[in-house]
């Protein structure tokens, strides 16, 4: 990602915060986020990758009534949310993550939750943060997260990141060239305002747009899986790994939302 620095002046503190837009066509490699300048102690100027690892205030809010589950990964795969969809795990471990410590899967990992009507959206937003250490092969995928027949995020052979939306639109980043490469951490999310328009973004800027055009289907029995395909007998799609700051909630978070989730501003 090309930064286009923006100033902001906080008391006697000068914020330099990275931007974020539309990323064109062409083919790219989205440049891991742990790229990012750094602190420049002498001046007083902070750029964000002297505050990308404070952890979001709050990010998985028990309290949020959007949130439909949440996980922070932090030695365990509970489900921060209200709504208890914790996921159980086997053949994983947990290491460095983008805030504290991360989920670690691969081919011999499988996690699945419990399905609830909770799970049936009209609207969605799905986001996190990855750091794949191999992409699958040819044949394969790799799930970040699915719920079967319903919505998933993934990346391909290729790293392309895909978001598919069962029975409304369904949408890649493919046609624009987007590629999540392994070796660092990457912002992917894809939202759904359950009307008009469905978004897949990387590191926070805008990778497509695609018209909605129908309801979300509901045809889901075996809820939800983490790091692989649901349900996890049904071939393998596992990603391989860490998987950080997990979040699925029932609103289309906006391109500002988004773009600050990434530890950015957005571009003016």
């Amino acid at each position: 990602m090309i930064y286009a620095p923006r100033m902001v002046r906080c008391g006697v503190l000068l914020v330099v915060l990275g931007a974020c837009g539309f990323q064109g066509s062409g083919r790219q490699t989205a440049q891991p986020d742990d790229a990012a300048p750094a602190i420049d102690a002498p001046t007083g100027v902070m750029t964000d990758a002297a505050t990308k690892d404070a952890a979001p205030a709050m990010f998985c809010d028990p309290n949020d009534d959007k949130l439909v589950a949440c996980y922070e990964f932090e030695n365990d795969t509970l489900d921060r949310s209200s709504n208890q969809l914790d996921a159980q795990m086997t053949g994983v471990s947990y290491g460095g993550g983008k805030f504290g410590q991360a989920l670690v899967v691969d081919d011999n990992s499988a996690g699945d939750t419990t399905d609830k009507p909770v799970l049936n959206l009209i609207a969605l937003t799905i986001e996190a943060w990855i750091n794949p250490s191999q992409l699958p092969d040819e044949s394969n995928k790799a799930y970040v997260l699915d719920v079967n027949n319903q919505y998933a995020l993934y990346i391909d052979h290729n790293g392309d990141l895909f978001c598919t939306l069962i029975g409304g639109p369904s949408l890649s980043t493919m046609s624009t060239g987007i590629w999540v490469s392994t070796g660092g951490w990457t912002h992917v999310a894809c939202t759904f305002d359950g009307i008009t328009q469905a978004v897949i973004y990387v590191n926070g800027a805008v990778a497509k747009t695609n018209p909605g055009n129908g309801a979300l289907g509901t045809g889901g029995t075996t809820g939800l899986s983490i790091g692989g395909n649901n349900p996890s007998s049904s071939g393998n799609g596992r990603f391989n790994g860490s998987i950080d700051q997990l979040r699925l909630m029932k609103v289309a978070r906006t391109t500002a939302q988004i773009c600050s989730d990434s530890g950015k501003t957005l571009r003016r």
